[in-house]
């Protein structure tokens, strides 16, 4: 493990089990302007040449969400052939940037391993929380820059219907794609459209991105994600791409 705390993290560490058991009830009552963000961050072999970039997107972001009053976690699970949980729920005045060496990209895209396993995970936290300590809100964002093609425990199916539950618990997902067609992609795990974002996946693009994460991670800590969070990197998208 690096000095940041990311290194090669812990691979495989979300398994499969039982899909009726994958979103617990919450129980308790919230801690009101605590928050779960949670990154499911694509580290496949096609975005080694936005390496740098994605890292200095990523610690952006995370620079942001650090000026915004209330409490944060932060979970970080980047996925390639397998997934590998980077950051688990620190609090975000004690996670350090990226450095150079904490995002290896190489392998394929286990989209579904990563998403499903943070999902389960992070649920069955929130639902073993003393009372006053949930969090008030839990934000999941999905970049990616390929379809999925690697992953071994989850299915769309399952994963779709996982998503469906934390979304009837207030939860909020947001998935940005590149190379793909994001918005249908994100619609077969049950992300709907005015949460997806499509990106152009150079270096232009991907600042785009991150700027739009930070954009809707900030709003949805208030409550309030801007319905044009998305606007400037679609744009781009739709005129470059």
């Amino acid at each position: 493990m690096s000095r940041h705390g990311y290194g090669n993290g812990t691979r495989n560490r979300y398994g499969g089990g039982r899909v009726d058991r994958d979103v617990p009830e919450p129980s308790g009552r919230v801690r009101p302007g605590l928050t779960e963000l949670v990154f499911v961050v694509d580290e496949s072999g096609s975005m080694y040449a936005l390496r740098d970039d994605t890292v200095g997107g990523f610690n952006a972001t995370l620079e942001k969400n650090r000026r915004l009053d209330g409490e944060a976690n932060v979970s970080v699970v980047f996925f390639s052939d397998e997934a590998r949980v980077a950051c688990d729920r620190r609090p975000i005045s004690e996670v350090e940037p990226l450095g150079p060496d904490d995002y290896q990209p190489g392998g394929c895209t286990a989209l579904l391993d990563a998403l499903g396993g943070a999902i389960k995970h992070t649920a069955l936290v929130q639902s073993c929380q003393p009372d006053g300590w949930r969090a008030e809100h839990v934000v999941v964002v999905v970049i990616t820059d390929g379809l999925e093609n690697a992953s071994h425990s989850y299915t769309y199916d399952r994963v779709r219907r996982m998503v469906g539950a934390c979304k009837r618990q207030g939860w909020e997902f947001v998935f940005l794609g590149a190379n793909i067609d994001a918005i249908a992609e994100a619609g077969r795990i049950g992300i709907c459209e005015d949460r997806v974002a499509q990106y152009v996946c150079d270096r232009g693009g991907v600042d785009l991105a991150y700027d739009a994460v930070s954009e809707v991670t900030c709003g949805a800590r208030v409550g309030c994600i801007p319905l044009d969070w998305n606007a400037r990197v679609n744009e781009d998208a739709r005129r470059r791409g």
